[in-house]
């Protein structure tokens, strides 16, 4: 229920101010105009009134600155116009500076209100850009802590491979070294062997070589195989 009514009292707020401070600011330029007419000149009300109509135009709005324009020549024509303290016997020339003051305060206004109406839809589109700045600052902070994940998952699965071939490495290197070391021991151990084996069989050729080479038989026989 506070939250239906807050607005509500809000926008009164609102309202009393605007129409207040325009209401205000009026009486005061007239009642400063009354007070210095004299010792300046009859102008002088005329000239503290116009900005106070501008002012309300710009900063109050469209109604309060048609009742302040109304309240300013009603003051006008009460103080400073003859017959004084009336409002009625207008004449001629009374009428036309009247009009006068009515189309000039009616341009006034009328700019006050292209104002503040365009005020309002920069108003509009700043709110809409900073509504779209700020679905944009979201989305791109979920892309980078997307980014940021996804970087995190990589540099994961490389030390995870990184690791992975290491392993293997290490298993087949060590294998090999293995399967290296057990043919060395078995060649270091069938080498002394086999090589006394050979050196055996070869003292045993030479001296069959020699045997044959020295027994009377094949000398009569190559004796006889000689020619004569």
């Amino acid at each position: 229920m506070t939250s239906d009514t807050l607005p509500s009292e809000r926008l009164r707020m609102s309202f009393v101010a605007r129409y207040g401070t325009a209401l205000l600011a009026t009486g005061a330029a007239l009642l400063a105009g009354r007070v210095l007419g004299p010792l300046i000149g009859d102008y002088l009300p005329y000239i503290v009134v116009f900005p106070v109509i501008a002012l309300s135009a710009w900063y109050c709005g469209l109604g309060p600155s048609a009742v302040a324009t109304v309240l300013a020549l009603v003051g006008l024509k009460y103080w400073f116009m003859s017959p004084f303290h009336t409002l009625g016997v207008v004449t001629v020339r009374q009428a036309l500076g009247m009009l006068a003051f009515l189309v000039a305060s009616g341009a006034i206004v009328a700019l006050g209100e292209v104002r503040l109406r365009e005020n309002r839809v920069l108003r509009q589109a700043q709110g809409d850009l900073e509504d779209r700045v700020q679905q944009r600052t979201i989305e791109l902070d979920h892309a980078n802590q997307g980014l940021r994940d996804l970087t995190a998952r990589l540099m994961q699965l490389q030390d995870d491979e990184r690791r992975r071939i290491a392993r293997e490495l290490h298993d087949s290197v060590g294998q090999m070294l293995a399967a290296l070391s057990i043919e060395f021991d078995e060649c270091g151990g069938r080498g002394r062997p086999a090589q006394a084996g050979c050196c055996d069989d070869r003292r045993q050729q030479h001296s069959g070589r020699g045997n044959k080479q020295g027994s009377p038989d094949n000398f009569l026989s190559t004796a006889s195989s000689a020619p004569g």
